[in-house]
């Protein structure tokens, strides 16, 4: 075994002019297996009990393989039976990825403001964020770096300091008490939207119950349904909701329910507001996806670059848009939408690199985060590849930039065979162990 640099050891050198390339690995050591390509592959309803099928792009690279042309009076031509095949895998896929990611980053059990603090450490080391992932994982943490946290709880926070400094009975004051109560309450309404779905799963007098005639004849507990019983629960939750709101006046019980929620949702914001004031400063990162609103345009400035596309881009002949999440995170309803009015998924799933650089090159998105990685100079620091022969095109792009002056390729314990492989003839590559960075 070889001794490989450390994080703080790469740190230490690293200069000025730096870039990162994100893998699997990355989102993996922040959400484990939430952010694990089999278990979505499991779960697809078209791949489900094949167990064999452990990465999508062979899966499509195998089934188009098996598809020919050899009986064209007798079967759909190959050209349709391929394109059906990506477009449906695709959106399965994307949709599946979906119901399987927490929704946000609130939602992943451990998560705290001051393990995303050391991650924004680490992107603060770079000018140029590169990613090969599609999940929302660095979505989420570039939202909560550009925002501090959630904006209306940041505005919630810069009222409150707003309101401590004007004299109280002046104008001034009560407009600003106004915007603050007002605030409040809008910040009140997405932490209980936020929690609700956690907090029936947790309390006994929620139940999933299915009737006939009046008559019960099934009863469970919603955490005993979800997942067995009830299918899409992020799709149900809303309603429940709404119907929750529409009787919470009509009934007495309902009401105290309503009172609890209130009170568990105001602690739960002032927990927020504290971890968002003694965060502000240190989670504050100067980052652009090249997204004006919802679309992207090439003058944009950009420093993140999706190579590969992302689950929450979509595309079209004319333009590259940025879904956002809503009230009930709708955002693979929206997409879905999108996807019925003529766009398409923002998403290399190409079996083969010269199929891949095909498919970058009909995005013009896609083509421009795919040139500015080839011309990149400086350093380049990898986290989380495996550098398999599926993306020799990433492989090329970084041993042929003579821009390069040095490349960190990071290794979980050690540099596996592919790795090795990868950079044999490239010396400017040194390897350093990532085991542990977060």
């Amino acid at each position: 075994m070889t001794d490989l640099l450390t994080w703080e050891d790469v740190k230490k050198e690293l200069g000025t002019n730096c870039s990162v390339l994100l893998g699997n690995g990355f989102s993996m050591s922040y959400c484990n297996q939430a952010f694990n390509q089999y278990q979505i592959l499991q779960h697809m309803p078209s791949l489900q009990d094949l167990k064999e099928i452990v990465d999508i792009e062979k899966c499509i690279e195998q089934t188009q393989a098996k598809v020919s042309d050899d009986n064209p009076s007798l079967t759909v031509p190959k050209v349709i039976i391929d394109r059906w095949i990506k477009s449906q895998l695709h959106k399965e896929f994307i949709d599946t990825l979906y119901n399987l990611m927490p929704k946000s980053l609130n939602d992943i059990e451990d998560f705290t403001d001051e393990k995303l603090a050391k991650y924004k450490d680490f992107f603060n080391c770079f000018n140029k964020v590169f990613t090969l992932n599609y999940d929302p994982l660095l979505y989420w943490m570039t939202m909560r770096f550009i925002n501090f946290g959630d904006k209306d709880i940041v505005d919630y926070s810069n009222l409150k300091e707003q309101l401590n400094s004007i004299p109280e009975g002046t104008k001034e004051y009560t407009d600003t008490k106004k915007k603050l109560d007002s605030t409040n309450d809008k910040c009140i309404k997405s932490v209980r939207n936020e929690m609700f779905a956690k907090y029936m799963k947790e309390n006994e007098d929620y139940k999933l119950s299915i009737s006939c005639k009046d008559e019960i004849l099934l009863q469970k507990s919603i955490a005993e349904s979800e997942g067995k019983i009830l299918g899409g629960w992020t799709k149900v939750i809303p309603e429940v909701y709404k119907a929750f709101e529409a009787k919470k006046t009509e009934s007495e019980l309902l009401g105290e329910e309503s009172n609890k929620l209130d009170t568990i949702a105001t602690s739960a914001l002032e927990t927020k507001l504290q971890s968002v004031e003694q965060n502000k400063e240190e989670m504050k990162l100067s980052v652009t996806d090249g997204f004006l609103s919802e679309t992207w345009n090439e003058r944009n400035k950009q420093t993140i670059f999706y190579l590969h596309g992302a689950f929450h881009l979509i595309e079209n002949n004319e333009e590259t848009i940025k879904v956002k999440a809503e009230e009930f995170n709708k955002m693979v309803d929206k997409i879905k939408q999108k996807w019925d009015s003529g766009f398409e998924p923002l998403t290399v799933l190409e079996s083969t690199p010269e199929a891949k650089v095909e498919r970058i090159s009909k995005s013009p998105y896609l083509t421009k985060c795919y040139n500015e990685f080839k011309t990149l100079s400086g350093t380049l620091l990898t986290h989380g590849l495996s550098f398999m022969n599926s993306d020799k095109h990433i492989i090329e792009a970084i041993n042929n930039n003579t821009n390069l002056e040095k490349i960190y390729v990071g290794c979980f314990n050690q540099p596996s065979k592919d790795i090795k492989e990868a950079f044999k003839d490239n010396h400017k590559v040194v390897f350093f162990n990532t085991y542990g960075m977060f």
